[in-house]
């Protein structure tokens, strides 16, 4: 008595509470499908390579690599995307099941648990996600369910969830020991059976299973007459009709002799390492190295126009010479022909595309390249890529003793050392954007440093460069810098150069003549306390991406705290926080930020983090020339439209005056580059009324007659 007591004791402290259904305030993110509107939220999720399925309320439900959609088995055939913007609690799912009463139960590797019901309605219970469990996993192994229960086989036991009630009932520990690792659930009658690796354990449904004196133990072997059935479904009938799920077309139908893929549209894999924009493009690889390859297949994705196109592997390794494909790093899309670009890999050297086709492959016998292994054998590493404006292509090769490779138009090649130093894991290589000669090479670590190259504009004759290579840096207080690690590097608009290190970032000004000095600067974020100390801006944090964006502003990527929005105003020495994502109050599936990229024209801002990739319509794009291209939307404005009107296709920071049709000021306000965003409220707070209001355009005093411009918006 006593031992039950005890373990009933346990239950309630680990898992009080009751079901909640998961809610984000206004000012987190948008539920609805904004996606296309300012400040509104995409996520782009693989689909392709479907692992489990779920039938319930007529629906086909399939997971793919933790990403989730469904298929009405109707006569619709509706396609449905289920994840945090449509109601879901989490990005992580692990295992999907059908419930009696035609209930889904979603299981999240977090301990989350969603339940959606015939109506569509989602319940979630959240009692062993908030509950600390050490050296275990927190994703149950096995589901089974029968009735209003599921019983699921996790590292540290049996839980029973109540779907009618929406808790955890019950917490079944069928041992002493505190980690029992169970691995498989099976119910016939009154009889449950769980097992671990090595162990049956077998109980009664009618007894007190907290008392773990209820339960039997066997070695599992002994048991061959308990046979496992295996709940997570591959592949189901419903509705007259087969569905399975395919490594590669998504979820596949069978149905009177016909054969019919359901695929939504996306990525080819949810790690998006690395992202490059040019023209109308993104280009995106999911790579990885350090100390060495990552061992991932070699994919292109490509997002143009809201579409995704994949470049499979197979399709890559087709016309590769190598045994295996891995690691593409990053790619560079040539300036002349978006359609030709290039990938380098950390293995097997640099992979050239035309179209949807891998051309040739450069490395140990065709090229300059070196073997990082220090040998003959075919090991190229390449990371660093990037064309000038002659259409040259700059790489960087590890561990070579002339790091810095160019391949000209014309098929040429040149070598060029950073300074003599050999760089073992390379990083970005940079264009100047105010003086095209110099060209930035990132040394990531051992020695973590910073290379530049003046090709003097013959980058194919490396005789009159110069080269300069610093791994100690002095800020404005005279504090040496010794980064032991770089993770990234960007240029912003001014010609600073922002390199993102294992503890904080610092700058090095436009102004500083490198070849010279190893002067740089960092951030400092004065204290609120009222004791007028600062501290470095992110100086614990290890900053993976840096982006920046039409308004020169710096998006920063971390591993452990989500991504931040910073306006730097290095003249008025004021830095502001204008935005922290995190995965509590964002779509980010996760707040390890791998890259960032932005898509310069409309100012759409992606995030590729280690749980998949998603996209915030940020409020700031490349300016315009002119106000030729200016629009406002949405235009009409709907009465239940919540979001913000969008002004783009502006001049550089132009001056905005909005008025009502009389002529009235309304709100005045400037462009974040080319985009400028109205709340439609007057400078009071209040909602304008219904009515047309007329939008002034101007590039400042001045200007051309080409440098206004007047739109209409009408808000219903």
């Amino acid at each position: 008595m006593k031992r039950h007591t005890l373990h009933i004791a346990l239950l309630l402290l680990l898992f009080c509470g009751s079901a909640s259904a998961q809610s984000f305030s206004d000012d987190e993110f948008m539920t609805e499908d904004y996606s296309g509107m300012m400040n509104g939220w995409t996520i782009h999720s693989a689909y392709n390579d479907v692992s489990e399925l779920a039938y319930a309320a007529h629906r086909m439900y399939a997971l793919a690599d933790g990403a989730l959609f469904s298929v009405s088995t109707e006569a619709d055939e509706e396609l449905r995307l289920h994840n945090t913007l449509s109601g879901l609690s989490g990005s992580n799912i692990g295992h999907i099941i059908g419930a009696p009463y035609n209930r889904l139960l979603i299981a999240y590797g977090d301990g989350m648990f969603d339940i959606i019901s015939p109506d569509g309605s989602i319940s979630t219970i959240t009692d062993l996600a908030r509950k600390q469990l050490s050296g275990v996993s927190k994703l149950a192994s096995d589901i089974a369910c029968e009735g209003n229960n599921a019983y699921l086989a996790c590292d540290f036991g049996l839980l029973v969830l109540n779907l009618s009630r929406k808790e955890i009932s019950e917490w079944y520990q069928p041992t002493q020991a505190a980690n029992p690792m169970l691995r498989r659930v099976h119910l016939a009658g009154d009889s449950i059976y769980a097992a671990s690796e090595t162990v049956l354990y077998a109980g009664c449904l009618r007894d007190n299973l907290v008392d773990f004196a209820a339960w039997q133990a066997f070695p599992l072997e002994s048991r061959t007459d308990i046979v496992f059935p295996w709940h997570f479904s591959r592949f189901l009938n419903a509705d007259d009709a087969d569905y399975m799920a395919s490594y590669s077309e998504g979820l596949v139908r069978e149905k009177n002799g016909h054969r019919t893929a359901f695929l939504p549209n996306g990525p080819a894999v949810n790690y998006p390492y690395r992202m490059t924009f040019s023209a109308d493009r993104m280009i995106m690889v999911p790579g990885g190295r350090w100390t060495s390859e990552n061992a991932r297949f070699a994919t292109v994705m490509i997002y143009k126009d809201g579409e995704w196109s994949n470049i499979p592997y197979d399709r890559i390794h087709a016309n590769s010479p190598h045994r295996y494909d891995f690691d593409f790093t990053r790619a560079a899309i040539d300036p002349a022909d978006p359609e030709h670009f290039f990938c380098s890999s950390y293995g097997e050297g640099l992979y050239e595309f035309r179209g949807q086709d891998m051309v040739k492959n450069y490395n140990l016998g065709n090229s300059p390249y070196v073997s990082a292994s220090g040998t003959s054998t075919n090991y190229v590493r390449v990371d660093g890529i990037a064309f000038d404006r002659e259409g040259n292509l700059w790489t960087a090769n590890a561990s070579a003793a002339k790091t810095v490779h160019v391949l000209s138009p014309h098929g040429q090649w040149a070598s060029i050392s950073a300074a003599g130093q050999v760089i073992h894991t390379p990083g970005d290589i940079i264009i100047d954007n105010q003086r095209p000669n110099y060209k930035w090479v990132i040394s990531c670590r051992i020695p973590a440093g910073v290379a530049l190259i003046d090709d003097r504009g013959t980058p194919l004759d490396p005789s009159d460069d110069r080269t300069v290579f610093r791994s100690t840096f002095v800020d404005g207080k005279g504090k040496v810098i010794t980064p032991s690690e770089i993770h990234s590097a960007v240029q912003d608009r001014n010609g600073a150069l922002w390199v993102g290190t294992k503890e904080g970032l610092f700058m090095i000004p436009s102004s500083v003549d490198f070849f010279t000095s190893n002067r740089c600067s960092r951030i400092i974020i004065v204290r609120t306390d009222g004791s007028d100390l600062g501290d470095y801006m992110l100086g614990t944090e290890q900053i993976n991406a840096i982006a920046v964006d039409g308004g020169n502003r710096l998006w920063i990527g971390t591993v452990t705290s989500g991504a931040y929005l910073m306006d730097i105003d290095l003249f008025g020495y004021e830095t502001k926080t204008v935005k922290h994502f995190t995965a509590k109050n964002t779509p980010l599936p996760t707040d390890h930020i791998l890259s960032i990229g932005i898509d310069e024209a409309s100012g759409e801002v992606f995030f590729g983090t280690t749980g998949g990739l998603v996209s915030y319509k940020g409020d700031a794009s490349a300016p315009a020339d002119d106000f030729e291209e200016a629009y406002v939307y949405p235009n009409p404005v709907r009465p239940d439209y919540q979001g913000l009107l969008t002004i783009t296709g502006l001049m550089e920071d132009a001056p905005i005056r909005i008025t009502d049709a009389s002529g009235n000021l309304v709100c005045s306000t400037e462009a974040n580059g080319g985009t400028a965003v109205w709340d439609m409220r007057d400078d009071q707070g209040r909602r304008v009324r219904p009515g047309v209001y007329l939008i002034f355009c101007n590039s400042g005093a001045g200007a051309e007659p080409s440098g206004h411009k007047m739109l209409k918006v009408l808000i219903m």
